[in-house]
């Protein structure tokens, strides 16, 4: 079934009328499958309702999936309200200014929009002087919140850190944040919860590990760290309940003794901080907290704004701590007067921005240039490449350049297996996908898989790649950073994700077969594989996603061995609905019955029951016997 999310628009209705009428008109047009937008107007959605106009906007307002605001010169009361409200409750904020005769701007809104509009708000306004350049911003902004955000990533994983090396996301060193760790380690020590926000590439992670392994080193006790995604509330409670073997326990829940059930485990988990990394959905965050113990530290990083007690930006870094960790992955020192000029402009070059310093001083060891050598570079590096929308803000372009001009620093291989993660679906991939995906076949004579790891661990020598240990429940895999992946997805086709698609499946079929090998190869690529089953749906290729649940429900045993009881449910759903496409009774029946067994699994015994009428219906309309009794066996268990 299709799902209508609505998109509410802010702004003087008289001062930007014609733009507010174009992106009413914009909104609905944009096609995104399954997905429908309705814009949201006063003017045409209020009526004739005999409600105070505020209660009116306000309930519009609860109820919408995305704030776009409009702003130009005057100052509107309604118009602060709405986003004031937006902000308290979550919902993310989109936000246009129109960049004509900025002079006559009320001073009132020239206060606001320089107290949210700077890029460590997470709500950076972007500007525009036409209609049409409004749009265009607008159907790409939208397009991108459609892609990153809302398609359904599984994203949610915890690991219960008891030891400083458990935390895989802590850097080798952290530059520049000796104040700010002290100040979020003494809110944290008073059971504050913090938030750690900031664009992407910033650190905001890092800092987060860095804080959480000296907490654990200091012995202040173990730290819960998810990272959560863009899952929804069930999927994130059985995360956290994943590493304490209860996520049965939390899944079988619903509604407010689900949160009783996960505070119960966190209680009784012996976690003092719980780490929630890289949230994307606010109503779901929001929701969490509910299950928190109030003597339980709580740190969260984000790109954007929620209503947490404490917000701390994580900005770029000063310009001297930007030169030391240029000269910490350059592996040099930059003693002379000239050497020391050129590192600083290249670092300014790039924003003194986290992220790209480290690639940048990765990329002069690597390739044995000077900083103004790579300076050069990137001054008159062509834009060649499709830019993402994260690296659209004004002073982000240079971002997107370094990795041009890192990548074409590489020999073709190497360069077209970084360029294959952006044709997949998580940024975290296993060598044996990539063999895969480039048509290599996995067996015991074939010296593939050596290759591609040897141009895995030259993409890692260049910072482009991390390579992530393996583990009892995981074989290693590698893991790009979210900026590099947005780079790398804008660089990729349709036609190329099908390929990844069917390297997926592959896999799958690979490792159907239960045991703790199997499951060890097919437990980090989840998210990637879970996703991919939801792309393949939105791409019409129902047949691939009923294979999908029939190797990672049925065959692997994957999804219920590792406790995904939610994604398994969405899995089997969505080949519940493919069969229906594909007017295969027999198919939608079986899998039906799987979710009857889902359910049944979970002890929800009502759910199960009318999901296992509903296959025996279908089994008795296309006379199969075998169905019938299957289904009537597990209506009497």
């Amino acid at each position: 079934m299709p799902t209508t999310l609505d998109i509410f628009i802010s702004s003087k209705m008289v001062e930007l009328k014609e733009e507010r009428d174009a992106i009413f008109k914009l909104i609905p047009s944009l096609d995104f499958g399954d997905i429908k937008l309705h814009a949201w107007v006063f003017e045409e959605d209020a009526g004739a309702v005999g409600r105070p106009i505020r209660d009116v906007y306000l309930n519009a307002l609860q109820k919408s999936a995305l704030y776009l605001g409009l702003f130009w010169q005057q100052y509107g009361e309604y118009t602060i309200d709405e986003f004031d409200r937006a902000t308290e409750w979550g919902i993310e904020q989109h936000v246009y200014v129109k960049d004509v005769e900025a002079d006559k701007r009320a001073p009132e809104l020239t206060d606001f929009l320089n107290k949210h509009g700077s890029v460590t708000s997470g709500i950076t306004a972007k500007w525009f002087k036409t209609t049409d350049e409004l749009c265009a911003a607008v159907q790409r902004s939208i397009e991108n919140w459609i892609s990153d955000r809302l398609r359904f990533r599984s994203g949610s994983s915890a690991i219960h850190a008891t030891h400083p090396d458990d935390l895989t996301e802590k850097p080798e060193k952290l530059f520049g944040r000796d104040a700010l760790l002290a100040e979020v380690r003494t809110l944290l020590e008073q059971h504050q919860r913090v938030l750690l926000q900031g664009f992407g590439g910033m650190g905001k992670t890092a800092l987060a590990a860095t804080l959480a392994a000296r907490w654990i080193t200091d012995g202040k006790g173990s730290v819960l760290w998810l990272k959560a995604g863009s899952a929804e509330l069930d999927a994130l409670a059985e995360a956290l309940a994943r590493p304490f073997n209860a996520s049965q326990a939390v899944a079988s829940q619903t509604g407010d003794a689900k949160l009783k059930v996960l505070r119960d485990v966190l209680r009784a988990s012996g976690a003092t901080l719980l780490v929630l990394d890289d949230c994307w959905s606010s109503k779901d965050l929001l929701a969490i907290l509910k299950s928190v113990p109030g003597d339980m530290a709580l740190l969260a990083t984000s790109r954007q704004r929620y209503p947490l007690a404490k917000i701390r930006s994580v900005d770029e870094l000063a310009p001297s701590d930007a030169l030391d960790l240029l000269a910490y992955h350059s592996d040099r020192t930059f003693t002379s007067s000239v050497d020391n000029q050129s590192a600083l402009a290249l670092c300014d070059l790039l924003g003194h921005h986290a992220f790209a310093v480290e690639i940048a001083g990765k990329t002069l060891k690597a390739n044995s240039w000077s900083p103004s050598d790579l300076h050069q570079r990137i001054k008159t590096a062509p834009h060649t490449a499709e830019m993402p929308l994260d690296f659209a803000e004004a002073g982000r372009e240079n971002v997107a350049k370094l990795l041009e001009v890192s990548l074409n620093a590489l020999d073709e291989s190497t360069r077209n297996v970084f360029l294959a993660f952006g044709a997949f679906f998580a940024p975290q991939l296993t060598s044996e996908m990539l063999q895969l995906y480039f048509d290599f076949f996995l067996s015991e004579n074939d010296d593939s898989g050596a290759r591609i790891t040897s141009l895995l661990d030259t993409l890692h020598l260049h910072g482009l790649a991390e390579p992530i240990p393996a583990t009892a429940e995981s074989i290693i895999t590698y893991r790009i950073h979210d900026l590099a992946y947005s780079y790398a997805r804008a660089q990729n086709v349709d036609d190329q994700h099908h390929r990844a698609l069917q390297a997926c499946l592959s896999y799958t079929e690979h490792y159907n077969v239960p045991s703790l090998a199997n499951f060890a190869a097919l437990r980090p690529e989840l998210d990637n594989l879970l996703t991919a089953a939801n792309w393949a749906f939105e791409a019409e290729q129902y047949a691939v996603v009923e294979q999908f649940a029939w190797n990672l429900y049925r065959e692997s045993e994957i999804l219920d061995y590792a406790g995904f009881y939610t994604e398994s449910i969405r899995l089997l759903t969505l080949a519940a609905q493919s069969a229906v496409r594909n007017h295969n009774k027999q198919a939608e029946s079986a899998h039906l019955g799987h979710l009857g067994n889902a359910y049944s699994d979970l002890g929800q015994v009502q759910q199960a029951i009318d999901h296992y009428q509903q296959a025996l219906i279908i089994s008795r309309e296309i006379g199969d016997r075998r169905g019938e009794g299957n289904h009537l066996g597990s209506l009497g268990n």
